[in-house]
């Protein structure tokens, strides 16, 4: 049965409400195609256009002089930019600090080449001897490694993996965690040691109470970092060592505990995490579109006018929202305007959005 049509007029005074029909069951019938004119009056965006989001931008210029601080020996300034960082705790919509970033400068890209890769270790391990109290230092060689590990083996399911490519794969996690270990001596710590130590928790296969315990550990340390939360998620999915329920009974244990506007910012955050690589999370893996919107609804007011966070709850509505109205507001609200790393390409935007402009 096709939807009732509504005039234009009561459409637009309804557009902050639901209408009854799941959006999965609108995308898989086959629907009319509506005019350019008809679509356009119901808000379907006639242009796309991949905007780089201030949040984007200022990650790259971290990544960018974080590398340059490295490759032109200034280790002081390099300590010091991470140091900013690790104690304004300073993080981005999606929860992932600003630390990050200084660190995610230092890693070669995937396709870099071995050579690249070794000289980008070489560099990071004469860091280490010029400052030898360096946390940032450690913490950058050890990140490197766990990175240098999953490089040999590869991104497929572990029958792909070559004989060659797990023994690099073990050699390299195994040196990461020496460095971590080494580095709990050092003086000043820092949160992102706990989010290699779970990297490389999860690539030598620890039992679930194991790497609870690391969890824990790092929660502890430093409660305010979300991502331990996107990590113990990620471990929990079926794909690495959870069972289709995991994840989200986690989540809700977790941001029952936190509670309040933070607890559901905490669900909205590692729900659009989980949103960005396992399907629709809300049907197959059983998490609440309704409290995620929640959450998103507070970072909207945390963070005014961010592009990330309305391409985020635009996206997470149209996969979970069982309506119709809310999620065509949210895209109309877009103007086009989408964030690659959200929608992937504009083909995938008009592939999950179209249908919501069928009338």
């Amino acid at each position: 049965m096709m939807r009732t049509t509504f005039a234009l007029g009561l459409l637009l005074a309804l557009a902050g409400g639901c209408s009854n029909e799941p959006i999965g069951t609108a995308r898989s019938r086959q629907q009319p195609k509506l005019s350019d004119q008809t679509a356009a009056a119901l808000g379907r965006p006639a242009q796309l256009t991949i905007a780089e989001t201030s949040e984007d931008k200022e990650r790259s210029e971290i990544k960018a002089e974080s590398f340059a601080l490295l490759t032109s020996g200034q280790y002081d300034r390099l300590d010091s930019l991470a140091r900013t960082h690790r104690a304004s705790k300073e993080c981005y919509a999606d929860g992932l600090w600003k630390l990050k970033e200084v660190y995610e400068g230092l890693v070669p890209a995937e396709n870099n080449s071995e050579t690249q890769w070794q000289a980008r270790l070489t560099a990071i391990r004469e860091w280490i001897k010029a400052k030898p109290e360096s946390i940032t230092a450690s913490v950058a060689l050890a990140d490197t490694l766990v990175s240098y590990a999953w490089k040999a083996r590869g991104s497929g399911y572990a029958d792909t993996v070559t004989q060659n490519g797990w023994k690099l794969f073990e050699q390299r996690l195994t040196e990461a965690v020496q460095v971590l270990k080494n580095s709990k001596a050092l003086k000043e710590t820092c949160p992102r040691w706990w989010s290699i130590m779970l990297r490389t928790a999860l690539g030598s296969g620890v039992d679930k109470p194991t790497f609870q315990t690391l969890f824990a550990e790092a929660v502890k340390a430093e409660p305010a970092n979300a991502g331990y939360y996107l990590q113990m998620a990620y471990y929990l999915l079926p794909r690495w060592h959870g069972k289709p329920n995991d994840a989200a009974r986690f989540l809700q244990e977790a941001a029952d505990q936190i509670g309040g506007d933070e607890g559901d910012v905490l669900y909205a955050r590692v729900a659009w995490y989980l949103q960005g690589i396992e399907g629709n999370i809300f049907d197959d893996r059983n998490l609440s579109w309704e409290r995620a919107d929640r959450g998103f609804q507070v970072m909207e007011k945390r963070f005014p006018g961010s592009a990330l966070v309305r391409n985020g709850r635009a996206y997470i509505a149209v996969i979970g929202c069982p309506k119709t109205l809310l999620p065509r507001r949210l895209v109309r609200e877009l103007d086009g305007k989408i964030d690659s790393k959200t929608w992937s390409s504009k083909e995938n935007f008009r592939r999950l959005t179209d249908s919501l402009f069928q009338g």
